[in-house]
């Protein structure tokens, strides 16, 4: 569990001095979801903070994630699970910096653009800053296990956090970033990239599932209807009774000694 800020649409005539110590005063009101490192990046365009909680890569995997060239900053919280497969899946290299298993992101926005997201299997809630396009992308994963939030300022600019409490006080208005979205500031509106097959009532309509397929689903294990191969239920050993049970003797403490004749204490005369 980690948090984001991020501010884009930052104007060249903003005052960059002011905005870094604003930032950091509301990305520290969800401090408590990353503990272990706090990170900004301040560039003409945009700022990002993260507050990382280090499971991943702890000694060399704080953000913001930066290319090589330091074109792009990342800041994401979520963890991808097919990373490794993704990262094999590149077909133009690109320098890891990092062994953060969000870091494929980078290596993917600058592969794909804005359509790699449906290739991410984890869960997540990002912002991506492309210096050199003067580009954000922002995304959070299909179902929306991480959190995430966006607002205006007085000003105009995008605001973005994990926590709706990190946007209180700087934006006028604070709504939830959808899950399975995302925003690509080149396309200027928030769109969908998750669309499953059974939303889609043409896709299913006039499909006909019988009861006892149903009923027999519902009773396999999972390992069965995931398509992998069962094994033998592990059984576990009987519990003892409270007959078998030989307490095990109290020590006594210092200077006093147990009665033979009763279950109490008496100080030692000796």
């Amino acid at each position: 569990m980690c948090s984001i800020l991020g501010i884009f649409g930052v104007s060249p005539t903003d005052d960059l001095s002011a905005l870094r110590p604003l930032a950091l005063a509301q990305s520290a009101k969800q401090r408590h979801r990353g503990p272990d490192w706090s990170g900004v990046l301040v560039t003409p365009g945009a700022l990002l903070v993260h507050e990382r909680l280090a499971i991943v890569d702890p000694a060399g995997g704080a953000q913001p994630l930066r290319s090589g060239e330091g074109e792009l900053a990342l800041a994401v919280n979520g963890e991808i699970y097919n990373h490794k497969d993704l990262e094999r899946g590149l077909t133009a290299p690109y320098a890891f910096q990092t062994g953060s298993d969000c870091e494929v992101i980078n290596a993917l926005y600058r592969e794909h653009g804005a359509d790699f997201l449906p290739l991410l299997n984890g869960i997540f809630a990002f912002a991506l800053w492309d210096a050199a396009q003067q580009r954000y992308l922002i995304a959070r994963d299909p179902i929306g296990v991480c959190p995430l939030y966006q607002g205006r300022d007085a000003q105009g600019r995008l605001w973005i956090a994990s926590e709706m409490k990190a946007l209180q006080g700087a934006c006028e208005h604070i709504e939830v970033f959808p899950p399975g979205h995302y925003l690509d500031s080149r396309v200027g509106e928030i769109r969908a990239y998750w669309q499953p097959a059974w939303r889609d009532y043409a896709a299913t309509r006039g499909v006909v599932v019988a009861p006892e397929v149903l009923g027999h689903g519902c009773t396999r294990s999972p390992s069965v209807w995931m398509g992998r191969p069962t094994s033998p239920p592990r059984r576990l050993p009987p519990m003892p009774s409270a007959r078998s049970i030989t307490p095990s003797p109290t020590p006594s403490p210092k200077g006093w000694t147990r009665c033979p004749t009763s279950s109490g204490m008496s100080r030692a005369t000796t």
